[in-house]
């Protein structure tokens, strides 16, 4: 299948191995299945695939609404983690939170042992990151309580396409509390949903996991202006303006000939055309009297 390593991966990529590596993957599987089936199964069964009980339940959103989409937070008693599931855009509603794509300021703000260390400006996708600070307020109690229970427990955050862009800007907000600085987070092919700069800060905690060259993670603002770019640098630029010029000629035509059809009767009914032509042909009986006419005056 050729080089996958240098088809898909960037130049300063690192090939995994080993077996930590295999367990990793087997954990990243799990995790994928388990958002998925958060995603399209009904919830008792995807507590029974977790292995899960309702005791493990700590929050549960199920439905949906606009910029509030469905997540739920359990307790994975074997990894010790509390699990925190984002669905992605499958309703109408959440299809209309990724639609509200307009840019907003989102900052993070880096802290270490109680002291701001470093501050991230940039922008965010306003649907999402409305959405990420609507189920912060929503977990972070919650959250925050289990964690003073079990100390031992970590959080992470996982989501799928478009859960997954919550999830990541979630976890930004999450780690600005002080309890809750153990937040990672799982995105499944997340959609473009910050700035460069905001991006490469959460290189520490955000793992995102990308199917080659998924639609998704590769369409955004940058990606679309950059295509244009090339397109209009491109050699048959050329041609298509003209094919695009031929195109409206034509569609000029048709509607210039639909417009003489539809004032001109014989031109839109060809039957009435036939008949114009016999009105202009005198009667029967006029021409057998011309004719006996002509005779007559002959003889």
């Amino acid at each position: 299948q050729g080089n996958l390593q240098h088809e898909y991966a960037g130049s300063d990529s690192v090939r995994l191995g080993g077996t930590g590596a295999r367990e990793e993957l087997i954990s990243l599987l799990r995790y994928m299945k388990l958002c998925m089936y958060f995603s399209k199964k009904p919830y008792k069964v995807f507590l029974e695939f977790g292995g899960f009980d309702q005791s493990d339940v700590l929050i549960k959103k199920s439905k949906a609404r606009f910029l509030k989409p469905a997540f739920t937070v359990v307790r994975d008693r074997d990894s010790k983690c509390f699990l925190l599931f984002i669905r992605g855009a499958i309703s109408v509603k959440e299809r209309l939170t990724a639609a509200t794509g307009a840019d907003i300021p989102f900052h993070h703000v880096v802290a270490k042992d109680g002291c701001v260390s470093n501050l991230v400006l940039g922008y965010a996708h306003c649907g999402m990151a409305t959405a990420a600070r609507w189920i912060a307020n929503q977990a972070i109690p919650c959250l925050s309580k289990a964690v003073k229970q079990f100390p031992d427990h970590r959080i992470t955050i996982i989501g799928h396409s478009m859960g997954a862009s919550i999830a990541a800007l979630l976890t930004y907000i999450l780690r600005e509390n002080d309890k809750l600085l153990s937040s990672t987070c799982i995105a499944f092919g997340p959609a473009a949903c910050m700035t460069w700069d905001l991006a490469e800060s959460g290189k520490d905690f955000i793992t995102t996991i990308v199917n080659r060259n998924d639609v998704v993670p590769s369409l955004g603002r940058v990606s679309t202006a950059k295509l244009r770019t090339e397109v209009m640098a491109s050699s048959w630029v050329h041609e298509l303006r003209e094919q695009i010029q031929q195109t409206r000629f034509l569609g000029f035509v048709n509607r210039s000939v639909s417009f003489v059809r539809s004032h001109v009767p014989f031109v839109s009914d060809p039957k009435s055309k036939v008949v114009d032509v016999d009105m202009l042909q005198p009667p029967t009986s006029e021409v057998h009297n011309n004719k006996y006419i002509a005779s007559s005056t002959s003889s």
